[in-house]
């Protein structure tokens, strides 16, 4: 009994930590190369593509927008190779997974999944950090949870170390507006 609700406990914490989380409104699309020919985007109540599968989809689960996710693959030669991949966003309550299923089976579809959620942990191990109130102001945490950044990017925070509206300075301090 004890070792039948230890690993139930397991099952349950592990299945918690290790589930994806995906956007409930988007998901990718590659289209078949052969069919790019053919590929007409219009953004109107129901976005169309002009490869009829793919449209009659579009209208059963509400797809408003598509758009590739590398805007770079439509002008750029070296990013060209991935010009058939597209994000699809929509309005239905159904769930990704299935909506990507649908499109799936389409011969003109290579692949299709949900558009899955990251989520980073980057925050410094700096014990004042917290008391760095620049972080909080220009969002580094969120930028961080982009990109690492590189050595050549320098970072500095110019502080006076003065709150100029703060009711003690407000009326003992003199500040030359002329400059």
């Amino acid at each position: 009994m004890r070792a039948t609700l230890v690993l139930i406990l397991f099952l349950i914490t592990t299945t918690a930590v290790f589930s994806a989380e995906y956007s409930s409104s988007k998901f990718i699309v590659a289209i078949d190369r052969e069919f790019l020919p053919r590929l007409n985007i219009e953004k109107n109540v129901v976005a169309t593509t002009g490869i009829p599968e793919i449209d009659s989809l579009n209208r059963r689960f509400g797809v408003s927008d598509i758009r590739l996710l590398i805007r770079r693959s439509a002008t750029s030669p070296r990013w060209k190779r991935y010009n058939n991949i597209f994000v699809f966003v929509y309005e239905d309550s159904t769930d990704a997974q299935i909506v990507c299923n649908e499109y799936r089976k389409l011969l003109s579809v290579e692949f299709s999944h949900p558009s899955w959620l990251d989520r980073y942990c980057l925050t410094p191990d700096d014990p004042f950090f917290s008391s760095q109130w620049m972080h909080q102001n220009i969002q580094s945490e969120f930028a961080w949870g982009m990109t690492r950044g590189s050595r050549t990017v320098i970072l500095a925070a110019l502080d006076s170390g003065i709150d100029w509206d703060h009711p003690d300075i407000m009326g003992n301090i003199w500040v030359n507006p002329g400059e």
